[in-house]
């Protein structure tokens, strides 16, 4: 009884520090909580999160795989794979890492959420809508229903992608990516008056959109306003000189002109 009590008092104390960010010596108290117990769930737990935030993954990693083999349906040591694998680019190893951690945690709202973009990341666009669709069962967060229009507009549906937008825009008006996305789906939809409207509902909300700026310029491009489309490629630029795209097509419209 007095070990366990002074394990789980260690561990309060880790987690404490893990909180300040000092990791180093957070873990200092997880290990002496893995001496007095090896098979301590939560210690492990709390020092791969710890050695993950310090930089290193690789450790981190080693403490889920130590959870695994004393818990093998461990969800949360499954999920902890999966976001260090999307961290390093491994994305077929985080969705493998996500769908583990979903069989003993079904439905769960974060894990989905990661698992869509990791499939976002691997072009796997239709498992990633069903994945938002099951992550916006459980909450109507706006950010998905963007994540949601942006994959629709990649399967070639902008139609279904603006409904997308607008039922982010009617969670949170104020978001700059909905209103710039929103304008690029108009764009498809050759709707160019709307979208250049959405472009600058997005600029008000952040000036400094470097996108937005770049799409709108592209919007005036079709409809052969040059010179409203290099004002918009010049504001890019001014956000952020090595903007490539803007920079390019800056350069064929004086290029034309000249």
């Amino acid at each position: 009884m007095f070990e366990g009590h002074k394990k789980r008092s260690l561990l309060r104390r880790g987690v404490k520090l893990f909180d300040q960010k000092s990791y180093d010596e957070s873990i200092n108290f997880f290990d002496k909580c893995l001496d007095l117990d090896p098979y301590y769930v939560e210690a492990l737990h709390m020092k791969a999160a710890a050695l993950t935030s310090m930089g290193k993954p690789e450790e981190g990693m080693e403490c889920f795989d130590q959870i695994l083999e004393i818990d093998p349906k461990n969800a949360g040591a499954w999920y902890g794979k999966g976001l260090i694998n999307q961290n390093l680019g491994k994305y077929e190893e985080a969705v493998e890492s996500y769908d583990e951690s979903l069989e003993s945690k079904h439905n769960d709202f974060k894990t989905l959420v990661n698992k869509s973009v990791a499939l976002g990341y691997l072009k796997r666009y239709q498992e990633e809508l069903k994945c938002l669709d099951q992550a916006l069962k459980i909450e109507q967060h706006s950010k998905l229903w963007v994540n949601k229009g942006a994959v629709l507009v990649e399967l070639g549906n902008p139609q279904d992608a603006l409904k997308c937008y607008d039922k982010s825009l009617k969670i949170n008006q104020n978001d700059p990516i909905a209103w710039k996305t929103r304008g690029v789906a108009l764009v498809k939809l050759k709707r160019y008056d709307e979208s250049l409207e959405s472009f600058e509902k997005a600029l008000a909300l952040n000036p400094e959109y470097v996108m937005a700026w770049y799409d709108k310029g592209l919007t005036f491009l079709l409809l052969e306003n040059n010179k409203e489309a290099l004002n918009c490629f010049e504001e890019a630029l001014k956000i952020d000189p090595d903007f490539e795209p803007a920079k390019k097509d800056k350069e064929e419209i004086l290029a034309s002109e000249s």
